[in-house]
């Protein structure tokens, strides 16, 4: 609604300047909630409902690298940046670690472009996932 019809007397220049507030407004507001993900939880079997976290694995890192979590609640990972990932469990190349996987439990297999991987984790503890095509790509999930 333009400040004009309020006022005869209001000036044009001010309808521009309102125009141009709510079409900013739009657009932060898009880029803003641009990853916005529908989808929060699933439905299991039994009716309950299980919270999903998302992680994002882009070009060089994956985001966010460390979230912690409940018990039966899954962990997502993303595909944003176009590549074929391979997601284990493991220690990767962060903080001069070697790289080693430790379950099989947690292979995703392969995904790539608009694909993703998740997982329902049902016992506390840290996990160490990584991408076995880049191991430099890596995140912590504890589970409490």
């Amino acid at each position: 609604m333009c400040i004009k019809q309020f006022s005869k007397k209001c000036p044009r220049w001010v309808c521009f300047a309102c125009g141009v507030v709510v079409l900013a407004v739009i657009v932060y507001a898009g880029r803003q909630y641009a990853h916005y993900r529908p989808e929060a939880f699933v439905v299991e079997n039994d009716g309950t409902h299980a919270l999903i976290s998302h992680i994002e694995i882009q070009k060089d890192k994956m985001s966010p690298d460390a979230l912690s979590i409940h018990i039966n609640e899954y962990v997502q990972f993303d595909t944003m940046d176009g590549n074929v990932h391979i997601i284990g469990l493991g220690g990767g190349d962060e903080y001069e670690k070697p790289h080693e996987h430790t379950d099989a439990e947690f292979e995703s297999g392969k995904f790539g472009i608009g694909e993703s991987y998740r997982v329902k984790i049902s016992k506390k503890g840290v996990y160490d996932f990584h991408d076995h095509k880049n191991p430099k790509l890596f995140a912590t999930v504890i589970v409490y």
